[in-house]
């Protein structure tokens, strides 16, 4: 073992930093609270060696990567504030490097994801201006990127991440066939990741919400084929997520397939399909039972449970 008494500061830094990331890996599934604390450890090793050599790229792309990887732990913590820090500060360390080699594509991505993440969250608050503006600043980013990367959080995944909600401003203003033909991109892409990637989870909830969303595009054109098609199989992909486990996504999912097979519910009742419309409605009333179980008796709970359970009755006789 080499002896550190003499050894550089910045040195010593950097093997203590690699030790608690080491450390922090090895406990991230059993104790992820202790994981972060072991990343939190690290970074703080590295920010010392950044002040030191603030120009020195590995420094700033480590940083960059361990504040990445503490948000996702953060996130599954329901460290909200925490996880929005972590992301903040991996952003900024991102627009550092692309300063300095604004090809790198590694740096592209991951700041890309950054900021479709946070259109998402801007779009899901009502936020829709501030929202396109991220968006737009991902779209700048991967543009010429390729689409042919099948890693489940790769070029290609974001790339159809922001053709997702891209086509969820053209529905707004009104441009439906093309937010279908985005979304038809959207699709045919991420089944190509998902096919590589068959247990990784985040290709496979975007798949499900990209079919959800094309489901109700068909739908609002009356093309109720292709809506009950395209909706079934996203529940499908709903459903298999939560059976290999959905983590921290478990009740937005059921909350998501409740109101989904009751639109699939209601499609197949209008289409005369009395028996597949009595299975949608009682899958519904099924993942309103789970939640209530899961979270307790909500309002928006309860009144799903009795909608479906009604709609069940209707179309049993």
């Amino acid at each position: 073992m080499r002896d550190l008494k003499n050894a550089d500061p910045t040195e010593i830094s950097r093997i203590n930093a690699l030790m608690q990331v080491i450390e922090g890996r090895l406990i991230q599934n059993s104790n992820p609270a202790k994981a972060l604390e072991h990343l939190q450890l690290a970074i703080k090793e590295l920010n010392a060696i950044g002040k030191a050599i603030p120009d020195n790229v590995t420094v700033r792309s480590d940083l960059a990567h361990y504040n990445l990887q503490s948000s996702t732990i953060a996130d599954s913590l329901d460290l909200v504030e925490d996880a929005t820090r972590l992301r903040g500060t991996a952003a900024t360390h991102l627009k550092w490097l692309l300063e300095k080699n604004p090809s790198l594509k590694p740096a592209k991505v991951k700041l890309a994801a950054l900021e479709i993440m946070a259109a998402e969250l801007n779009m899901q608050e009502g936020n829709d201006r501030e929202g396109a503006k991220k968006l737009a600043a991902a779209e700048i980013l991967l543009k010429g990127l390729p689409e042919d990367d099948t890693a489940p959080d790769g070029a290609s995944i974001q790339i159809a991440a922001a053709k997702g909600l891209r086509a969820v401003i053209m529905r707004d203003l009104g441009r439906t066939t093309e937010a279908a033909k985005t979304l038809d991109k959207a699709v045919s892409i991420t089944e190509r990741i998902v096919k590589a990637n068959p247990k990784s989870s985040e290709p496979i909830y975007r798949l499900a919400v990209f079919k959800w969303k094309r489901a109700g595009l068909a739908g609002d054109n009356g093309n109720t084929d292709t809506e009950l098609k395209l909706g079934s199989e996203a529940a499908d992909l709903m459903q298999r997520l939560l059976n290999q486990g959905a983590g921290k996504r478990d009740t937005k999912i059921r909350r998501s397939l409740a109101y989904l097979y009751g639109d699939l519910g209601h499609t197949a009742a209008d289409k005369g399909q009395k028996k597949q419309s009595a299975q949608y409605f009682n899958s519904a009333s099924k993942m309103w039972q789970s939640l209530i179980q899961k979270i307790g008796r909500k309002s928006e709970f309860i009144e799903g449970l009795k909608w479906s359970q009604q709609r069940y009755k209707e179309a049993s006789n």
